[in-house]
């Protein structure tokens, strides 16, 4: 299968753009609000890092695009971006609506033959409104369930995924998915999200804790939003520095995981992360302990958003290859 790739650039995404081969910018700006275009994305999540960072998707082949059913779409030969605004404001429950925006985003991918989901995104306002079952995560989770659920899709084909809240306006999903199945991991620290006890809502998040893609001379690897649980349990409510400490041991348990199950020589070696935090207030710590672990290397982008769980100040995902 040919190359996918996820780089970071400081460049503009105009010029990001020019290139037939990128599948997709995903930007960040201080604004936080929502916008879609062709081959671009940016989720409405402020951006706390110094480096104006894009997130830059490129394929080893031409890629082509365009709009059908307010999904926005892109494909090379062999992975394809989709993506959907979800408006809020008009009453509708957010479960509904998720339920329905994956149910048109799945539908999209099987009809242009790439029926493989790698990776989900989503991005809403405020996810932790709302009281008991009504909160507005846990809503979207039962959303989701029921998608994937009448789509046909069981537990073993949840892709990697991130859910995470911003300050207000609409919400925004996007996809990637292949023409060959990928591999699915989860992790040896962690209870399944898709096993998680009734305390944690209605229904259970429904994603993996890792997907890996083999492709023509190596493999990408993409890595679920990853915080401090262990067990299903959080650890260190209130404690955004011990959180960090054991989101990274999960990460790094993780891509053990990984090389150990997919025989691979060595651990995938991750090419970004992206940290979400509770409150920016904690950034410059939390950025000082991330290089600290990652190096200088590795591109961070920081983004101020709700985590799923009330006592979570930290989240992190990554994309990795071997």
């Amino acid at each position: 299968m040919p190359r996918l790739t996820c780089r970071y650039s400081t460049e503009p995404a105009e010029r990001l753009l020019q290139s037939e081969r990128v599948l997709a910018v995903v930007d960040f700006s201080a604004a936080g609000q929502v916008e879609l275009g062709a081959r671009y994305i940016n989720p409405g999540l402020p951006l706390l890092s110094p480096e104006p960072w894009r997130e830059v998707w490129r394929c080893d082949a031409p890629v082509v695009s365009g709009l059908e059913g307010g999904c926005h779409w892109s494909h090379s030969d062999a992975v394809l971006l989709l993506a959907r605004r979800i408006e809020e404001g008009r009453g509708q429950d957010l479960g509904a609506a998720v339920r329905d925006a994956y149910g048109l985003l799945l539908g999209q991918a099987r009809a242009r033959g790439f029926p493989h989901v790698l990776r989900i995104w989503n991005y809403f306002a405020h996810i932790n409104q709302g009281e008991g079952d009504g909160e507005r995560y846990k809503r979207f989770c039962v959303g989701r369930a029921q998608a994937f659920e009448a789509a046909g899709y069981a537990e073993a084909h949840y892709p990697a995924a991130s859910a995470i809240g911003h300050g207000g306006g609409d919400g925004v999903i996007y996809l990637l998915a292949a023409q060959v199945p990928p591999r699915h991991f989860e992790n040896p620290q962690q209870v399944s999200a898709y096993r998680y006890p009734r305390c944690y809502g209605p229904r259970s998040p429904s994603f993996a804790r890792a997907t890996l893609l083999e492709s023509r001379g190596g493999a990408e690897l993409f890595l679920s939003g990853t915080a401090s649980v262990v067990g299903h349990r959080t650890l260190h409510p209130g404690d955004p520095a011990g959180q960090l400490g054991v989101t990274l041991a999960n990460i790094e348990g993780l891509l053990q995981h990984v090389a150990a199950r997919a025989a691979l020589p060595a651990p995938p070696r991750l090419t970004g992360v992206k940290a979400y935090l509770r409150e920016p207030e904690a950034a410059a710590g939390l950025r000082r302990g991330l290089r600290a672990h990652f190096g200088d290397q590795v591109p961070l982008v920081l983004l101020r958003g709700d985590i799923c769980r009330r006592d979570l100040a930290i989240e992190l995902e990554g994309v990795g290859e071997r």
